[in-house]
């Protein structure tokens, strides 16, 4: 039986947020700050050694608020999203896919096979002429895989993933914030930018992001007060313009601001310039209960992506946003009998076309099998004694003789082995081991030197960074190893993870050197 519980994730630029949810209830909220990231100049410096960070921290806050079950539910950042809107032709639900791919290629950045994507189509009449209006969310494939090699990790599975704008917008439906006829911006002001989302009838359309002062200022600096002020009054002015020249629909007549330190009159300065009804939003106030266990302002956005993406959606328009489950749109058509019997002339005429090939296929086989039969009749009058031994142990014997052969051809006559064996042992810290070692000449060049490593190790250390500087001191010494590169020319890194054994967490390595 499936658990009733959900767990919302939120991976944001300074920390973790989990929220905990059964039959839409919340019971617990979970954040833990984002350590440092590993200095660019490193050879570490990839996903790879982040994702055994995060994948750390998750265990460890899993672990201590004792979150052992229940499926979780990811809302993806808006820097992650690609967010697109165009017109198609109407065309019928099952041929959907293909016209918005195609359509797609036009505004993406990358290749649209390595995204994967998800849309909201809206049917509408222009010049008496039936189109659809697409909004389309996508993401990189690799960011997803990315996320369910994390979750694997620990030991869980991702069953629904979308975009925290859509994560947003479920949470002020349910707790009623907005309606479902409702057309609103949603406007969010952080201390380093501000995003502003346009709203239709729960279906995010449009976003965009503008940057801000580093800061907000003091009340006393009321030049600086103006001067933010005029700039967020002006991005706010900017983005209704752009969407208003991508999107023609009703005027829009209310706008949600939701601020962490709001600047003295920028509310009556919005009001002013955009002649809207304006509403101040709290995330802590919408989250009710929730906003008690989040320490700190800015994970209230954090929590509330975190939030929405367990909760069920009120509106079915908002519920086909799952980046983990394939959207191929299927065909609603059902046949009609009364259609097939008016088109009967062409069914029979499908029908003649069959039987003649049928009858052609048949004759071309008879032909084809009496020249066979001839054939066979020849080669058995040349074969004589041979005819009855089978085919298949005269093409083993060939095969053995011929393997025999290039094996005593290529027959090694010199082996540095135990040179390089002892060169790999000299690299192996306290700490270390191999768990697998494989070295292996070229087998089709007697006179190569070369040879190929593979190792597998485990490092166990008191710090998880303290055992990433150990592979990567092993790393080094193989690629600095002189006696070595007589013998190899290039070192990589394989993989790198963190894995549990006896009860210990250490750091797994994958060194391949050619």
């Amino acid at each position: 039986m499936a658990s009733l519980k959900k767990i919302g994730f939120f991976w944001g630029e300074e920390k973790i947020t989990l929220v905990e949810f059964k039959k839409n209830t919340p019971l617990q909220v979970v954040t833990s700050p984002l350590g440092s990231k590993t200095n660019i100049s490193s050879p570490f410096s990839s996903n790879l050694t982040e994702d055994i960070q995060i994948t750390a921290i998750l265990q460890k806050m899993l672990q201590e608020n004792r979150m052992t079950d229940g499926s979780f539910n990811i809302s993806l950042p808006i820097k992650e999203i690609i967010l697109r809107s165009f017109i198609i032709p109407f065309v019928k639900p099952e041929d959907m896919q293909n016209a918005i791919k195609f359509e797609a290629k036009k505004y993406l950045p990358i290749d649209i096979q390595d995204l994967t994507f998800v849309f909201y189509s809206t049917p509408f009449t222009e010049n008496k002429t039936k189109r659809l209006q697409i909004i389309f969310f996508a993401v990189r494939k690799e960011l997803l895989e990315r996320y369910e090699r994390i979750f694997n990790q620990v030991n869980a599975v991702i069953t629904y993933g979308e975009p925290c704008m859509v994560s947003l917008t479920k949470v002020l439906l349910f707790k009623k914030e907005i309606s479902p006829t409702d057309h609103l911006a949603f406007l969010i002001l952080d201390k380093h930018f501000g995003r502003i989302c346009f709203i239709d009838k729960g279906i995010p359309q449009f976003i965009r992001e503008f940057s801000i002062s580093s800061q907000f200022p003091s009340e006393e600096d009321k030049d600086t007060i103006e001067t933010l002020n005029l700039k967020v009054v002006n991005e706010v002015e900017n983005s209704f313009d752009f969407y208003a020249r991508q999107f023609s629909g009703e005027r829009i007549e209310q706008m949600l601001v939701a601020a962490e330190e709001e600047p003295q009159n920028l509310f009556n300065a919005l009001e002013t310039e955009l002649k809207l009804k304006l509403r101040k939003v709290s995330p802590v106030a919408t989250m009710g209960a929730l906003g008690s266990g989040v320490e700190g302002r800015n994970s209230d956005m954090d929590t509330i992506y975190a939030m929405g993406a367990c909760i069920d959606p009120l509106l079915e328009s908002v519920s086909g946003f799952n980046f983990f489950k394939d959207k191929s749109v299927k065909s609603n058509f059902k046949g009609d009998f009364g259609q097939i019997l008016k088109s009967y002339k062409e069914v029979v005429f499908v029908f003649l076309i069959c039987v003649i090939a049928l009858v052609g296929v048949n004759v071309f086989f008879q032909v084809q099998f009496k020249f066979a039969q001839k054939q066979y009749d020849q080669l058995s009058s040349k074969q004589g004694s041979f005819l009855n031994v089978p085919m298949e142990s005269i093409q083993s014997e060939s095969k053995d003789n011929t393997d025999k052969l290039t094996a005593y051809k290529n027959i090694r006559t010199k082996s540095d082995m135990a040179l390089i064996l002892l060169r790999v042992s000299s690299h192996l810290p306290k700490g270390s081991w191999l768990k697998d070692l494989k070295v292996a000449y070229n087998q089709a060049d007697p006179n190569d030197a070369h040879v190929s490593i593979d190792m597998q190790g485990d490092v166990l250390g008191e710090d998880p960074n303290e055992e990433i500087a150990v592979v990567n001191q092993i790393f080094s010494d193989f690629k600095e190893d002189k006696e070595l590169s007589r013998f190899i020319k290039s070192v990589s890194l394989v993989t790198l993870n963190r894995e549990d054994y006896h009860g210990d967490q250490v750091t797994g390595f994958n060194i391949h050197c050619s």
